[in-house]
């Protein structure tokens, strides 16, 4: 065997044994069953998969145009999938502002007088100035600019905005010319669409197109801002959220390992149920699973741990493959579809755009001039949460001087407000939370340089 084919057979297991392991997860999700009542189209596509695997053994057939057929569906599924990816992500950035909204408003006049009271203590024993330095420090002792990135992230959207409109439109726009983006008009395009949405959700072109119910009941729960049971309903809504999200996700890494399993044309079912023992009767075993109850719920517990055990043990052979100098082009594709995630569009390079074009500098342009347009639009304290958490989704460009200005003056003694006093509870929690992740993650690990 030369090296090219122990590269690509290597892949090509692996891709088998992911494609399973996939399979198994969107089974075991608890909306496989009835997501066809959320959204019809994501429930047609769950069972054309079906379809398809209940057909791979036939796909190697001399003759056959299915594997190609099948090739070209995966690019439809992938363009469909991303879009209601996108969209659920609209309304969970809706619902997260909804919760914002209430915590910040609407909680203190919910609870009780004996409640309201051991907040207001709590509140009142708060160090700003101690909270001010923890916060400088957290994320300028992180040890790497991606690092620094996703700390600054979990704090920003609670750090009451005080920046005027300008300076903040200002800080904008310096910003997302940090943003890696293809300098062309149809990326800019792209980018400033999904920067629209992630300031509001319904900026998202296709708001209330799919999962319907989802939006009506986001509509509703505005409506109940004021009701007792808006966090249970909330917490509900968030839930099947964060489900049907993670049926996409799941759909989606399919779509990149069976591509792989389509791609090799002298690859058929024999061909890849001979690349390890298991393999045979992992997709019998599956197969059962589909077709029939009998001993489903025992096959779904079980088989789970028995593909994983294995997938990590073809996973340290696949990664030593790719470490190789010399990669076979079609190894380096089917990396590519195995690297696939739902959640790419949200993704940001950060790399500073040193020459850009006049179409990518007139969208950016024309972005900003409509956010400014929304920001003159909105109510005051929705205005300040929207403000907040966009700046926690761009790249972070304050240097330590200036982050530490943001910081007093969003908590200078002037502005001690209640907000303020739930802001800075929100902040001392995240950073106690991450502070025992971080000694958690240090006691179990044996390095030198993470004993203290």
């Amino acid at each position: 065997m030369n090296n090219s084919e122990n590269q690509l057979l290597t892949s090509l297991s692996y891709s088998y044994i992911n494609y399973i392991g996939d399979y198994l997860t969107l089974l075991n999700n608890s909306l496989y069953s009835s997501i066809n009542y959320l959204d019809k189209e994501t429930g047609d596509i769950i069972d054309q998969f079906k379809n398809i695997f209940l057909e791979i053994p036939d796909m190697g057939l001399k003759n056959s145009t299915s594997k190609e057929v099948y090739a070209t569906q995966m690019l439809d599924f992938r363009a469909t999938l991303e879009k209601k990816y996108r969209v659920l992500n609209a309304y969970q950035r809706e619902l997260h502002h909804l919760m914002t909204y209430f915590n910040f408003t609407k909680e203190k006049s919910s609870l009780s007088d004996e409640l309201n009271s051991v907040m207001k203590e709590e509140s009142s024993s708060i160090d700003f100035d101690q909270l001010i330095s923890d916060c400088i420090n957290f994320i300028f002792d992180a040890p790497g600019i991606h690092s620094k990135q996703e700390r600054a992230s979990l704090l920003l959207p609670y750090i009451p905005m005080k920046m005027t409109k300008e300076n903040y439109l200002d800080y904008i726009k310096k910003s997302i010319e940090y943003i890696a983006v293809e300098n062309n008009y149809e990326n800019a395009s792209l980018l400033t669409s999904i920067l629209a949405q992630l300031f509001d959700g319904h900026l998202c072109p296709y708001f209330g197109e799919d999962f319907e119910d989802i939006a009506l009941t986001l509509t509703q729960l505005k409506e109940d801002l004021d009701t007792e049971d808006f966090y249970e309903n909330a917490e509900l809504l968030e839930e099947t959220i964060d489900t049907s999200l993670q049926v996409l996700k799941t759909l989606y890494k399919m779509t990149g390992a069976l591509s792989n399993l389509l791609l090799l044309e002298a690859v058929d079912f024999k061909s890849i149920t001979d690349l390890h023992i298991s393999f045979y009767d992992f997709y019998h075993t599956l197969k059962d699973i589909l077709i029939s109850d009998e001993n489903k719920e025992l096959f779904l517990s079980t088989l789970p741990d028995q593909v994983s055990e294995i997938k990590n043990s073809l996973h340290t052979k696949y990664q030593k493959v790719s470490l190789e100098e010399h990669l076979d082009p079609l190894f380096t594709l089917m990396h590519a579809y195995l690297s696939v995630e739902a959640g790419h569009i949200f993704g940001f390079d950060i790399q500073k755009n040193t020459d850009p074009s006049l179409d990518v500098i007139s969208v950016f342009d024309k972005f900003l001039a409509q956010l400014k347009e929304h920001l003159l639009q909105l109510p005051m304290i929705e205005r300040k949460l929207r403000m907040q958490y966009f700046i926690s989704t761009i790249p972070f460009i304050m240097s330590s001087k200036s982050f530490q200005a943001y910081i007093q003056q969003a908590f200078s003694s002037a502005s001690h407000s209640d907000q303020s006093f739930t802001a800075a509870m929100y902040l001392s929690h995240l950073l106690e939370e991450s502070l025992n992740e971080t000694h958690t993650s240090h006691d179990s690990c044996n390095c030198k340089d993470h004993k203290h």
